[in-house]
């Protein structure tokens, strides 16, 4: 179970953020690489917020035209047509239908659609790709340069010396509050790789990147701060110098008396920030370990790794989470060590992503594991053996113990990573993208000693040559990470109902 102070970020995937208490929603439509800014107004729908096409579109080159009591409605651009019905949730682009999260709502000349599903239809009205960045409450079409920042902190005696590097000018501001220093910059969408450092010291406990509306840079102030100076070297440069107080830690004076402590804040230090989630994605095998082999010759730790990285990236557009892979190359790393690799990111989630393996060719379909002790059955038994099983029979002398153990390591984690295997599942099956396998349970050596939520995906059975087709299909890999983030957005949204 997710820390109960931790405040998740999003509800489901491709949800809307709201913005603070009191502020209109709206949403930020952006194209022509920035130059073309539209603010466009949320509304509560009957399945969720909506935006209207009609206004997201203006100033872009997007014509609308209505037909019917069925209030067909159809946009045109360049010669492309994009044709929504009133009521369905799926659309046609030139003939072919594709899918919306949500079904279409016209009511008098206006169209609405959720935020993601309107940046599907611009994009295929204007043949541009196009994402809702749900962090930023930003519709993003074309190509768009975010500006980049970058962070780097330097940890003294009596000083912690932070400067921040911007890719590009970015407007900001530095307010000083009382258990913190916040730089807000006035962007729409910033990307960095930066997270979250913890400081040495007590003058600044922690640093962190919050995407947000704007984004922001927060510095939680430790028991020894005292002020805070910036300085610009030019506009793509900011430094911030915390310096401690002289008393601060100071030794005892002459004659034994103590020196007077650093007055404390005010009001006492948060505790319970707001922070993303984290997600740690394990790709199965790599290196010299290249797992199960299809007919065609491909390897189970390419395709994983290829799931990962679309996972990784879907995640943390649809989700607002953090996102991090055990590994982001062909490289292998030890089973014992996956689960560990989680637990030092501090992660809130764990999945393994593999695919499976059968000496007969006519073997498919997906399923999701959850640990174990024991594995539920001989086929739960076969694949566990298969990734590298944990021993199931222990010396007679040790096996009490070994329970023990393994009911303190695990047990904590048993319900709530059971739920997350069902979600996964859950969407993958609704998906049918293949034969569905179920929700099992078995002795994963690599979800061992995992501290947060964990479950094993199997994504089909790469022995299978109709299967190995369709795995590496870049058109069924999309739709399965969509799946997955599908089901990551249900488990965080329960945890938020049921902190």
């Amino acid at each position: 179970m997710l820390n109960a102070r931790l405040a998740l970020l999003l509800a489901a995937a491709g949800a809307f953020v709201p913005g603070p208490a009191g502020a209109a929603d709206e949403v930020v439509v952006l194209s022509g690489g920035g130059g073309h800014k539209t603010v466009v107004l949320v509304i509560d729908g009957p399945k969720g917020p909506e935006i209207a096409l009609e206004e997201a579109a203006k100033g872009l080159d997007v014509s609308f035209s209505r037909q019917g009591r069925d209030a067909k409605v159809t946009l045109k651009s360049g010669g492309r047509e994009v044709t929504l019905e009133n009521g369905k949730s799926l659309f046609s682009v030139g003939g072919q239908l594709k899918a919306m999260a949500a079904p279409v709502r016209v009511v008098g000349e206006r169209t609405y659609v959720s935020p993601p599903s309107a940046a599907t239809v611009l994009g295929a009205a204007l043949g541009q790709p196009a994402a809702y960045r749900a962090a930023y409450r930003a519709l993003v079409i074309g190509a768009y340069e975010a500006p980049r920042l970058r962070i780097t902190n330097v940890v003294n005696a009596a000083t912690i010396e932070s400067t921040v590097e911007l890719s590009k000018p970015v407007p900001y501001d530095v307010r000083k509050e009382p258990n913190r220093v916040v730089v807000t910059f006035q962007a729409d969408v910033m990307e960095t790789d930066f997270i979250a450092e913890a400081l040495p010291g007590r003058i600044v406990g922690s640093v962190r990147f919050e995407r947000a509306t704007p984004p922001r840079l927060i510095f939680d102030l430790g028991e020894r701060f005292a002020s805070v100076k910036t300085s610009e070297r030019d506009s793509q440069h900011v430094g911030l110098v915390f310096d401690v107080s002289p008393t601060a830690g100071a030794t005892p004076a002459a004659g034994g008396a103590a020196a007077t402590p650093l007055p404390r804040p005010s009001v006492a230090p948060v505790t319970g920030f707001r922070r993303p989630i984290v997600l740690v994605i394990d790709p199965g095998h790599g290196g010299e370990d290249g797992g199960a082999q299809g007919p065609g010759g491909r390897f189970e730790k390419d395709l994983t790794l290829a799931l990962a990285r679309r996972l990784r990236a879907a995640a943390v557009d649809s989700l607002s989470i953090q996102a991090f892979l055990t590994r982001d190359g062909d490289t292998e790393v030890p089973l014992d060590e996956r689960a560990a690799i989680a637990n030092n990111f501090n992660a809130d989630i764990f999945i393994s992503l593999h695919a499976n393996g059968s000496r007969f060719a006519s073997a498919a379909g997906t399923e999701v594991f959850f640990l174990s002790y024991t594995a539920a059955d001989d086929e739960a038994r076969r694949v566990a053996m298969q990734e590298g099983a944990i021993l199931e029979k222990a010396p007679t002398n040790d096996k009490d113990v070994g329970l023990i153990l393994w009911d303190m390591a695990q047990a904590a984690q048993l319900d709530a990573s059971s739920k997350l295997a069902g979600n996964l599942y859950g969407e993958i099956a609704q998906a049918a993208l293949s034969r569905s396998r179920g929700v099992k349970q078995a002795p994963f050596r690599v979800l061992v000693g995992a501290t947060m939520p964990a479950a094993l995906v199997e994504v089909g059975f790469i022995t299978n040559p109709e299967e190995e087709k369709l795995l590496f299909s870049e058109a069924h890999q999309v739709r399965l990470v969509n799946a997955l983030v599908q089901g990551l957005g249900r488990f965080i949204a329960a945890l938020r109902a049921n902190p």
